[in-house]
């Protein structure tokens, strides 16, 4: 797999490409597989942790906070901690202005 430069439409064309996107496979396509840090993010689940370098964090955090994205979150772990990302259905305006 070719390596992309990260960018938000990248990260979210990545996303959309498919139904389900592992933690592994963004740092794969986006050549983080040598980073090891790890970054808190607030959602409306309190903090959670994803295994990312901050540039790719805050993209994360900015297209989640617009509702492009959603975290799947691993339950076998004590912390909040992100293992999959997934695309969240865009809301349809009605004739009038007003989210349906």
């Amino acid at each position: 797999m070719a390596k992309k430069r990260l960018s938000k439409s990248s990260l979210l064309w990545f996303i959309r490409s498919r139904s389900y996107a592992s933690m592994s496979d963004i740092r794969r396509k986006f050549d983080f597989e040598s980073s090891d840090e790890v970054t808190a993010l607030q959602t409306q689940r309190g903090l959670v942790y994803i295994g990312m370098p901050m540039e790719c964090s805050k993209v994360l955090q900015e297209l989640y906070n617009e509702r492009k994205i959603g975290f799947e979150i691993g339950v076998d772990i004590r912390a909040q901690s992100v293992i999959g990302i997934y695309t969240m259905p865009q809301q349809v305006l009605s004739q009038n202005g007003n989210k349906s």
